[in-house]
């Protein structure tokens, strides 16, 4: 069934459909601009229908220039940094691959001294996918854990932004561990709650999940040993190539 767009209650629909957590959801889209172009979706590339009594978006099945819209929308909302473009490493594009093959290995952590390309190229596999129509979020794993927990006693916000996260086809987290608190203090425990908690539920649904990090896998272990095992098993872990030079130091972002 398609829902009617009614425009007194078009922000209380939004509202609904981004807190939806169907897979073929959008899920963080922004009031349309309707423009005419596709009599089912009146150019706006999407439709409502109504699942379990909610608002879920799904793409038009009818519209023929809805495609291009659809994928500049999925740029902004992906949040992808503006960083300077590299060419992907080898190791990075095998992965994208065999992600598009059904891998098993549905996640990717990028490890290494600081400076070498890790956020480059997360970034730069982020804009392949949402090219290619995957919905993606891309967050600072400190600024996502700060601000989860800024609104751990505001439930409404608090699920509007894990859902984002959890929810999204594919995850970025850059800069995991990056200024984490200490494995055994007494700041470790909200850390390992809030984003552990997350890694955990994309883990049990095998979403795709890029992670970049500092962290060898030494510290990776004695911070959680069960995640390490995790990464083991479901990641490729992959370091910069041998011939990988700090950019900063070059005066470019990386």
């Amino acid at each position: 069934m398609i829902a009617k767009k009614d425009p007194t209650n078009l922000a209380e629909t939004f509202d609904a459909m981004q807190r939806s957590t169907a897979s073929t959801s959008t899920a963080w889209l922004e009031p349309p601009t309707n423009s005419g172009e596709c009599p089912t979706c009146d150019g706006d590339g999407v439709i409502f229908t109504v699942e379990n009594g909610r608002n879920v978006a799904r793409h038009c099945p009818d519209c023929n220039g809805g495609r291009a819209k659809r994928i500049a929308l999925l740029e902004r909302l992906a949040q992808i940094p503006d960083v300077a473009e590299y060419p992907l490493w080898s190791a990075c594009d095998g992965w994208r691959r065999r992600l598009a093959r059904g891998s098993s290995k549905r996640w990717l952590v990028l490890t290494g001294r600081p400076g070498t390309g890790k956020t480059t190229q997360a970034a730069a596999l982020a804009r392949l996918l949402v090219r290619r129509g995957v919905p993606t979020r891309f967050f600072s794993a400190l600024e996502l854990f700060r601000k989860l927990r800024a609104n751990i006693n505001r439930a409404e916000e608090y699920d509007r932004l894990a859902d984002a996260a959890r929810e999204t086809r594919l995850l970025v987290l850059d800069d995991f561990l990056k200024y984490a608190p200490a494995p055994n203090s007494f700041d470790a425990a909200p850390f390992k709650s809030i984003i552990l908690e997350l890694l955990w539920s994309r883990y049990e649904r095998r979403a795709a999940t890029i992670i970049t990090t500092n962290a060898d896998l030494t510290t990776l272990r004695d911070y959680d040993e069960s995640l390490l095992g995790r990464f083991v098993e479901i990641a490729d872990i992959i370091a910069p190539p041998s011939d990988a030079v700090n950019y900063r130091l070059r005066g470019s972002s990386g």
